[in-house]
This record gives structure tokens, sequence and C-alpha cells, in this order.
């Protein structure tokens, strides 16, 4: 499980449940080429997305709760 966001005492419980469901996708396929292949996805780079998005949860976090 790798989480899209940090991991923190307020959201730990969305964490443990969501990286706790065995529901992943293993291909997926789009107008005949295969976007992803055992678990792998083939068209983007996950690593740096991932980096990404735990980089601005926190930002995203704060203006959800000036709402």
């Amino acid at each position: 499980y790798r989480p899209p966001t940090p991991l923190s005492e307020a959201n730990f419980l969305g964490h443990l449940i969501f990286g706790l469901v065995d529901a992943t996708v293993d291909t997926t396929v789009c107008k005949g080429k295969i976007l992803m292949k055992n678990k792998k996805v083939l068209t983007l780079d996950e690593e740096r997305i991932a980096a990404r998005s735990r980089e601005l949860a926190p930002k995203m976090w704060t203006r959800l709760q000036e709402l």
C-alpha cells in the first residue's frame, strides 16, 4: 500500500481501511492499448505522481478545513 497522502493521526483510520481492501485492478486496456499490466502502470511514472501527491496533500487538507 502506497498512501496517496501523508499518514497522520487524523486520517489513520481511512488509511487503514483503504490499505486493507484487496480489490485492486490487475490489468487495464483502453481502445486496445494496455495501460496497466500485472498491477504496473505502463504509461505513467507512478512514483513521481505519488511523490507529488504526498507533497501537495497537506496544502489540500488545509484548504478543505478553511471551507
